[in-house]
């Protein structure tokens, strides 16, 4: 009987020490044997599953895209109908979950960096929140079927602005009781949609 093959978890394995290695010595210090070691692997079989380390940082982009896709539609198919709908998107873009894991701003944060030199990567960030945008826009239009689509991106556009950009400042230590007056901002621009 054949072996099954460990390439999947291997490939997690080798993505996990990535992410850790840029979190701790930021992209352009995550060399292969940084990554290697981390992962407790050889560096041949980083090669082997991916080939090079923009191997290695191309697969990591395409799992955030995977994982943030799945969770902003998760999160969209579970809102209930009507009001509620509009207060759980401001909820989790500006009441903790949106940027609970400043592990995870970190390294979103090193690749946004790296990404202002490096045209294929920002593509692909950029693809992340078009996304983003994109279902932001469909709820918010969903919800003030009146307002003009073009008026419900530009709102969908500026609160993902605002969570982003919140998020950044949690992370290098503004304090989270600031998080209710940018709820409120949010709020503010989310109920100029009826006056469309």
């Amino acid at each position: 009987m054949a072996r099954p093959s460990v390439a999947r978890e291997r490939r997690a394995q080798i993505l996990n020490a990535f992410a850790d290695c840029i979190r701790e010595y930021g992209l352009a210090g995550s060399s292969l044997e940084r990554i290697a070691e981390r992962a407790g692997v050889k560096r041949q079989i980083i090669r082997h599953y991916f080939g090079n380390r923009r191997a290695v940082a191309d697969a990591m982009v395409e799992l955030i895209v995977d994982e943030t896709r799945d969770r902003y539609e998760a999160l969209i198919a579970t809102l209930p109908a009507g009001r509620d709908r509009r207060t759980l998107l401001l909820d989790y873009l500006f009441g903790g979950a949106f940027d609970d894991d400043l592990e995870d701003n970190v390294f979103v944060d090193e690749l946004v960096a790296a990404s202002h030199r490096d045209p294929e990567l920002r593509a692909r960030l950029l693809g992340i929140y078009r996304l983003f945008e994109d279902l932001a826009t469909a709820e918010l239009a969903a919800f003030y079927p009146r307002a003009p689509k073009s008026r419900c991106r530009e709102v969908a556009h500026a609160m993902m602005c605002m969570a982003v950009s919140h998020a950044g400042m949690l992370a290098i230590g503004f304090p989270r009781k600031r998080s209710r007056a940018v709820r409120q901002a949010a709020d503010i621009l989310v109920d100029s949609l009826a006056d469309s």
